[in-house]
């Protein structure tokens, strides 16, 4: 059920990154963060206490989903920095260290 107030219900503009049965998952408009995704119900709930036990489960799936994206995007990210620093490692001149003791 939607409800007319609700900016949640409204969701006809809204780019869904996942969804599923019970769940939808989207792009926050305001970001936190980087990252930022709402996952909710399709149906309105006036809070989290209303879930039933087979949307809370929707909920949760989605949830991993976008683990799965976060955790492939962070990857990306990685190699692409450790491709970059050895590519300056490459690019500096090693020099030798000589130690020299005196007794």
């Amino acid at each position: 059920m939607k409800k007319e107030h609700c900016i949640f219900c409204q969701r006809d503009a809204i780019k869904i990154v996942f969804e599923n049965d019970l769940a939808v998952a989207f792009w926050d408009i305001h970001p936190v963060n980087k990252g930022h995704l709402l996952v909710i119900p399709k149906d309105h709930k006036e809070n989290f206490f209303d879930l039933s036990d087979d949307e809370l489960l929707a909920i949760k799936g989605l949830i991993f989903k976008e683990k799965e994206l976060i955790d492939k995007k962070l990857t990306k990210i990685l190699k692409q920095m450790v491709t970059i620093l050895e590519l300056m490692l490459a690019n500096m001149a090693v020099r030798p260290l000589c130690i020299v003791i005196f007794t």
